[in-house]
């Protein structure tokens, strides 16, 4: 049979530790503090009995009965869930319990606990997942919106330029592939002028405008010529 713990870690004070297990109508918590070696096993039975034990490199240090009206000896109390307190997915923390109350001090079975910290990473993989789509739309917006805004008048120049560049240097002996390349030139030299002399990004829709046309052009010359 496989038990469920919750463990919890970084928390403050003495133990910076706890794994907690629910089963039988038993609530068994157990808390760690590996760096003293200290442990401190408390138990709230089905029959209503609260026992607590602390425990320091595998000696028992002190044992109570929280409600003061324990039948039977505090011992008894754990040793019944000596089963499920060996079933405590951490075999450092078994072995400074020692084998008292009959638990193992080996951990033998498949670990099964769950840690808030794994509940939090699960929540925020879901939350980006979920948020993904959206921001994938809103670059998408953001790109078609710097697509599209009003050119200054250096892309209206450089646009210009370009094209006449281009156009005559394909009048010179009516070679498209030539024509084109020097568009295509033309093109990345507007764009490496935005960026490094006017100190502003590229306008993406005059290099669109220029390349696009540039390329089929030199395409074509490279088939037909």
């Amino acid at each position: 049979m496989h038990y469920h713990w919750k463990y919890i870690k970084g928390r403050d004070g003495e133990f910076p530790e706890v794994y907690i297990l629910y089963t039988d109508g038993n609530r068994i918590k157990v808390e760690a503090n590996k760096d003293h070696k200290k442990v401190r096993l408390y138990v709230e039975s089905v029959n209503g009995n609260i026992v607590q034990s602390s425990i320091i490199n595998g000696i028992v240090m002190e044992e109570k009965d929280m409600l003061g009206n324990l039948q039977t000896s505090i011992s008894d109390e754990f040793s019944f869930l000596s089963k499920e307190l060996s079933s405590i997915p951490d075999t450092k923390i078994l072995r400074m319990i020692g084998g008292k109350y009959g638990i193992l001090t080996e951990f033998l079975g498949k670990i099964t606990r769950h840690t808030s910290q794994d509940i939090q990473t699960i929540n925020q993989v879901l939350q980006k997942i979920a948020a993904f789509p959206g921001k994938i739309y809103q670059r998408v917006i953001r790109f078609f919106k710097d697509l599209f805004e009003k050119p200054s008048l250096w892309d209206l120049i450089d646009l210009c330029i370009v094209v006449s560049l281009g156009y005559l240097a394909y009048m010179q002996n009516f070679n498209y592939f030539f024509g084109g390349s020097i568009a295509v030139a033309g093109a990345l030299l507007s764009g490496y002028t935005d960026w490094f002399l006017r100190k502003r990004d590229p306008y993406l829709l005059k290099l669109f405008v220029i390349l696009i046309p540039a390329v089929y052009i030199v395409r074509y010359g490279l088939i037909y010529q």
